[in-house]
């Protein structure tokens, strides 16, 4: 990563996800490739610490990984890890990987159809934008969306539409 690094400014974050990038396939087999996540977890563990956002990034990837596959409460537990160690280091630097990994939680609630878990986990990832002045943002609208389908899926229009609107006014902004 040493290259890549070099290339990305010293930002670990990108230099990973290029690591990611070439060195993970787009196997047929999704053993090979979780081996292979497992693997840099491991490298980057041993370098730079289990605490470290570089490894909460590796872990951010393999849950990526797991809910892409269809393996929900894999993912689940990986991003829950990957928030544990993120939460190390929260500031405004990260609020949009804190938000992302709610909003992925929230996601795999929902494709699960626990709705009341879905909305807990969506309203964090909404707060984690609003939070850190990212409330504005498209990743945050994204977000709301979710949240507002999410309400559709358990019946509740009138907070649906008010989430929706919330959404509209944010992209508006």
């Amino acid at each position: 990563t040493t290259l890549f690094r070099s290339q990305c400014d010293g930002n670990h974050e990108l230099a990973i996800t290029k690591v990611i990038q070439q060195k993970v396939p787009k196997s047929k087999n999704p053993l090979s490739t979780i081996s292979i996540y497992e693997n840099l977890q491991d490298v980057i563990g041993k370098k730079h610490g289990r605490d470290s956002k570089a490894y909460s990034f590796t872990l951010y990837q393999k849950g990526r990984y797991f809910a892409n596959i269809e393996k929900i409460k894999d993912a689940i537990r990986t991003f829950e890890e990957s928030l544990e160690v993120l939460e190390k280091h929260e500031g405004p630097d990260n609020c949009a990987m804190m938000a992302g990994l709610w909003a992925n939680i929230s996601y795999c609630y929902w494709k699960m159809k626990d709705f009341d878990k879905a909305i807990e986990t969506g309203e964090m990832a909404h707060a984690h934008s609003v939070k850190y002045g990212q409330g504005e943002s498209d990743a945050a609208a994204m977000n709301l969306i979710q949240l507002g389908m999410t309400y559709v899926n358990t019946g509740n229009k009138r907070k649906a539409i008010e989430t929706f609107e919330n959404a509209l006014s944010t992209l508006e902004k």
